[in-house]
């Protein structure tokens, strides 16, 4: 589901639940944000820097903003939600920084998992190396760096990824969300193409 920012009017709003003063709901705001990061940190999300602002902005963006009676407590419960669902998406993508050789690995995608066998190679992975290999080849540096960036640095390396390629954090964010879900239906259908195998 694509969510919306909130318009300026709904986030001062939403500043103004945290403080009349102006200064002050700043200063509370960032607080705020720098604890929904270590949130989803201690619970092992990988986009930290990027989920937290998001609970700000679905919170900024409720209609009935004035009725929650605190604010920071109902940031935990909406962080909790898109933790889950942080969780979800995590699960189904294919994690590049497991495999040993890092971006190389899409070259020969036998180079993850197992060393042992690979004479039965994962269809799932299979299907994944054939559509990678259609990406043009910006969008396949792109992908590969943006998924392959790790740490407490993130949002850093994912920022300065964005600069290079001349486009802004959110921009690419959304670019690679898009390209991530075309790689994943153009994998399911091939999945649903291939022949049963003996």
């Amino acid at each position: 589901m694509k969510r919306r920012e909130p318009s300026p009017e709904e986030f001062r709003r939403l500043l103004y639940r945290l403080d009349p003063d102006t200064v002050q709901a700043w200063v509370k705001y960032n607080r705020l944000r720098l604890k929904l990061v270590k949130f989803f940190e201690w619970h092992h999300c990988r986009d930290a820097e990027d989920l937290a602002p998001e609970v700000l902005e679905r919170i900024a963006s409720k209609p009935d903003l004035d009725l929650i009676c605190s604010v920071p407590e109902f940031a935990v419960g909406v962080a909790r939600n898109l933790c889950k669902e942080s969780h979800r998406r995590q699960h189904r993508e294919l994690a590049l920084e497991d495999c040993p050789a890092g971006a190389e690995s899409l070259a020969d995608p036998r180079s993850c998992g197992d060393p042992v066998d690979h004479t039965e190679q994962d269809p799932i992975l299979e299907c994944l190396e054939i559509c990678l290999a259609r990406l043009d080849k910006r969008d396949k540096v792109l992908a590969v760096q943006y998924y392959h960036a790790d740490g407490v640095k993130l949002y850093v390396k994912r920022r300065m990824l964005a600069i290079s390629f001349g486009s802004t954090a959110n921009a690419l964010r959304v670019h690679l969300n898009r390209l991530r879900g075309k790689l994943e239906r153009e994998v399911v259908e091939l999945l649903k193409n291939r022949p049963p195998t003996q």
